[in-house]
Protein backbone atom coordinates (compact mmCIF):
# COMPACT_ATOMS: atom_id res chain seq x y z
CA UNK A 1 0.00 0.00 0.00
CA UNK A 2 3.14 2.51 0.98
CA UNK A 3 4.33 1.49 -2.33
CA UNK A 4 1.26 2.22 -4.27
CA UNK A 5 0.83 5.36 -2.58
CA UNK A 6 4.52 6.28 -3.26
CA UNK A 7 3.65 5.78 -7.12
CA UNK A 8 0.73 7.95 -7.22
CA UNK A 9 2.69 10.56 -5.59
CA UNK A 10 5.45 10.54 -8.19
CA UNK A 11 2.90 10.54 -10.86
CA UNK A 12 1.22 13.11 -10.05
CA UNK A 13 4.28 15.42 -9.13
CA UNK A 14 5.76 14.45 -13.01
CA UNK A 15 2.60 15.28 -14.23
CA UNK A 16 2.46 18.78 -12.63
CA UNK A 17 5.71 19.53 -13.42
CA UNK A 18 5.29 18.63 -16.87
CA UNK A 19 1.87 20.66 -17.32
CA UNK A 20 4.07 23.56 -15.43
CA UNK A 21 7.17 23.27 -18.18
CA UNK A 22 4.74 23.48 -20.95
CA UNK A 23 2.52 26.06 -19.67
CA UNK A 24 6.34 28.04 -19.74
CA UNK A 25 7.43 26.92 -23.14
CA UNK A 26 4.24 28.22 -24.55
CA UNK A 27 4.84 31.26 -22.70
CA UNK A 28 8.45 31.88 -23.40
CA UNK A 29 7.69 31.12 -26.99
CA UNK A 30 4.48 32.98 -27.60
CA UNK A 31 6.44 36.48 -26.06
CA UNK A 32 9.57 35.02 -28.40
CA UNK A 33 7.22 35.83 -31.43
CA UNK A 34 6.60 38.82 -30.24
CA UNK A 35 10.40 40.21 -30.61
CA UNK A 36 11.62 41.92 -33.71
CA UNK A 37 13.84 39.49 -34.32
CA UNK A 38 11.26 36.79 -34.82
CA UNK A 39 9.01 39.46 -36.88
CA UNK A 40 11.80 39.56 -39.10
CA UNK A 41 12.89 35.36 -39.68
CA UNK A 42 8.75 35.13 -40.09
CA UNK A 43 8.74 37.80 -43.09
CA UNK A 44 11.81 36.49 -44.80
CA UNK A 45 10.05 32.74 -44.98
CA UNK A 46 6.80 34.55 -46.12
CA UNK A 47 8.62 36.48 -48.82
CA UNK A 48 10.48 33.31 -49.90
CA UNK A 49 7.05 31.37 -50.18
CA UNK A 50 5.46 33.88 -52.25
CA UNK A 51 8.83 34.33 -54.17
CA UNK A 52 9.41 30.74 -54.95
CA UNK A 53 6.32 28.74 -53.98
CA UNK A 54 4.17 31.20 -55.27
CA UNK A 55 0.05 30.47 -55.23
CA UNK A 56 -1.06 30.01 -58.55
CA UNK A 57 -4.61 30.66 -59.57
CA UNK A 58 -6.47 28.88 -62.73
CA UNK A 59 -7.41 32.08 -64.93
CA UNK A 60 -10.25 30.63 -65.83
CA UNK A 61 -12.46 27.23 -64.95
CA UNK A 62 -14.52 25.42 -67.00
CA UNK A 63 -17.23 23.31 -65.47
CA UNK A 64 -18.97 20.37 -67.40
CA UNK A 65 -22.30 19.61 -66.35
CA UNK A 66 -24.48 17.13 -67.56
CA UNK A 67 -27.74 15.80 -66.10
CA UNK A 68 -27.03 18.27 -63.47
CA UNK A 69 -23.70 16.82 -61.81
CA UNK A 70 -20.48 17.87 -63.15
CA UNK A 71 -18.83 15.43 -65.24
CA UNK A 72 -15.73 17.38 -65.61
CA UNK A 73 -13.47 20.31 -64.73
CA UNK A 74 -10.50 21.79 -66.62
CA UNK A 75 -8.83 24.32 -65.54
CA UNK A 76 -6.69 27.05 -67.57
CA UNK A 77 -3.61 28.48 -66.44
CA UNK A 78 -2.58 29.79 -69.38
CA UNK A 79 -3.72 32.87 -71.61
CA UNK A 80 -4.03 30.87 -75.32
CA UNK A 81 -4.19 27.34 -73.70
CA UNK A 82 -6.79 25.10 -76.06
CA UNK A 83 -8.56 22.55 -74.00
CA UNK A 84 -7.57 18.92 -76.05
CA UNK A 85 -10.03 17.40 -74.05
CA UNK A 86 -13.20 17.78 -74.33
CA UNK A 87 -16.50 15.60 -72.99
CA UNK A 88 -18.43 14.16 -76.08
CA UNK A 89 -21.64 14.88 -74.24
CA UNK A 90 -22.49 17.47 -71.82
CA UNK A 91 -25.52 19.43 -71.00
CA UNK A 92 -23.60 23.07 -70.91
CA UNK A 93 -20.40 24.52 -69.51
CA UNK A 94 -19.98 27.19 -66.72
CA UNK A 95 -16.86 29.23 -67.29
CA UNK A 96 -15.65 30.94 -64.17
CA UNK A 97 -13.21 33.62 -64.23
CA UNK A 98 -11.17 34.56 -61.74
CA UNK A 99 -11.22 38.07 -60.68
CA UNK A 100 -12.09 40.27 -58.12
CA UNK A 101 -15.54 39.00 -58.41
CA UNK A 102 -16.14 36.10 -60.01
CA UNK A 103 -18.24 35.44 -62.85
CA UNK A 104 -20.09 33.02 -64.37
CA UNK A 105 -20.63 32.65 -68.22
CA UNK A 106 -22.84 29.38 -69.05
CA UNK A 107 -22.23 27.82 -72.45
CA UNK A 108 -24.83 25.49 -74.25
CA UNK A 109 -22.82 25.61 -77.37
CA UNK A 110 -19.19 24.10 -77.95
CA UNK A 111 -16.19 24.38 -75.89
CA UNK A 112 -14.50 25.72 -78.80
CA UNK A 113 -17.41 28.98 -79.42
CA UNK A 114 -16.30 30.19 -76.11
CA UNK A 115 -15.20 34.26 -76.71
CA UNK A 116 -15.07 37.16 -74.33
CA UNK A 117 -18.28 38.64 -72.57
CA UNK A 118 -20.22 41.49 -70.74
CA UNK A 119 -21.83 41.62 -67.74
CA UNK A 120 -25.22 43.05 -67.34
CA UNK A 121 -26.45 46.36 -66.03
CA UNK A 122 -29.17 44.38 -64.83
CA UNK A 123 -30.07 43.30 -61.26
CA UNK A 124 -33.08 41.42 -59.77
CA UNK A 125 -34.00 42.21 -56.29
CA UNK A 126 -35.53 38.49 -56.05
CA UNK A 127 -35.67 35.28 -57.55
CA UNK A 128 -37.87 32.49 -56.17
CA UNK A 129 -38.38 29.22 -57.98
CA UNK A 130 -41.79 27.47 -56.67
CA UNK A 131 -41.61 23.89 -56.85
CA UNK A 132 -44.24 21.78 -54.92
CA UNK A 133 -44.61 23.49 -51.45
CA UNK A 134 -41.27 24.94 -51.40
CA UNK A 135 -39.85 28.90 -52.30
CA UNK A 136 -35.89 28.87 -52.66
CA UNK A 137 -34.32 31.78 -53.06
CA UNK A 138 -31.73 32.32 -55.58
CA UNK A 139 -28.80 34.53 -55.44
CA UNK A 140 -27.53 34.62 -59.13
CA UNK A 141 -25.30 37.88 -58.38
CA UNK A 142 -23.85 38.67 -54.46
CA UNK A 143 -20.75 40.83 -54.07
CA UNK A 144 -18.65 37.33 -54.85
CA UNK A 145 -20.57 35.93 -57.98
CA UNK A 146 -22.25 37.32 -60.94
CA UNK A 147 -24.16 34.95 -63.21
CA UNK A 148 -25.78 38.26 -64.94
CA UNK A 149 -23.47 37.59 -67.99
CA UNK A 150 -24.95 38.56 -71.37
CA UNK A 151 -26.15 35.61 -73.18
CA UNK A 152 -26.11 33.69 -69.95
CA UNK A 153 -29.91 31.67 -70.14
CA UNK A 154 -31.01 30.43 -67.70
CA UNK A 155 -33.62 27.65 -68.38
CA UNK A 156 -34.76 24.39 -67.16
CA UNK A 157 -31.17 22.25 -67.19
CA UNK A 158 -29.75 24.93 -65.68
CA UNK A 159 -32.69 25.25 -62.46
CA UNK A 160 -32.07 21.03 -62.32
CA UNK A 161 -28.45 21.53 -62.08
CA UNK A 162 -29.34 24.51 -58.96
CA UNK A 163 -31.47 22.47 -56.95
CA UNK A 164 -30.07 18.99 -57.52
CA UNK A 165 -26.68 20.53 -55.88
CA UNK A 166 -29.09 21.87 -52.85
CA UNK A 167 -30.77 18.43 -52.79
CA UNK A 168 -33.99 19.05 -53.59
CA UNK A 169 -34.78 17.75 -57.10
CA UNK A 170 -33.26 14.10 -57.64
CA UNK A 171 -34.84 13.86 -61.18
CA UNK A 172 -34.37 16.17 -64.06
CA UNK A 173 -38.05 16.12 -65.40
CA UNK A 174 -40.21 18.41 -63.14
CA UNK A 175 -42.37 21.48 -63.09
CA UNK A 176 -41.65 24.79 -61.36
CA UNK A 177 -42.84 28.60 -61.10
CA UNK A 178 -40.02 31.61 -61.01
CA UNK A 179 -41.19 34.72 -59.95
CA UNK A 180 -38.52 37.29 -60.89
CA UNK A 181 -38.85 41.12 -59.13
CA UNK A 182 -36.14 43.05 -61.25
CA UNK A 183 -34.32 46.48 -60.02
CA UNK A 184 -37.30 48.24 -61.57
CA UNK A 185 -39.43 46.61 -58.99
CA UNK A 186 -41.11 44.70 -62.40
CA UNK A 187 -42.36 41.26 -61.40
CA UNK A 188 -41.94 38.54 -64.16
CA UNK A 189 -43.18 34.75 -63.74
CA UNK A 190 -42.56 31.36 -65.95
CA UNK A 191 -43.01 28.51 -65.78
CA UNK A 192 -40.59 25.30 -66.45
CA UNK A 193 -40.64 25.43 -70.13
CA UNK A 194 -39.66 28.95 -70.61
CA UNK A 195 -36.24 30.46 -70.10
CA UNK A 196 -34.77 33.98 -69.14
CA UNK A 197 -32.03 34.85 -71.97
CA UNK A 198 -30.21 37.70 -69.93
CA UNK A 199 -29.34 40.63 -72.08
CA UNK A 200 -27.22 43.84 -71.46
CA UNK A 201 -29.84 46.40 -70.17
CA UNK A 202 -33.11 43.40 -69.71
CA UNK A 203 -34.12 40.20 -69.65
CA UNK A 204 -35.99 38.29 -72.53
CA UNK A 205 -38.26 35.53 -71.31
CA UNK A 206 -38.93 33.19 -74.21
Amino acid sequence: MNFLNYFLNVAYKIVYFYSCFEIYLDTRFEEFTKTPFARSISKQISNFKECYFPEVLPIQQYLFIENGIPIMIYKNFEKEKILIFEPENYDFIIRNDYQKNMNFKIIYNRYADIGDYKISSVSFLSFAIFYKDKIIDISLETKNYSYMIVGNEIDNRFIYYLLKNMNIVEIPDFDYTIQIITQDVDILTLNSKQKIIIDEKKVIII
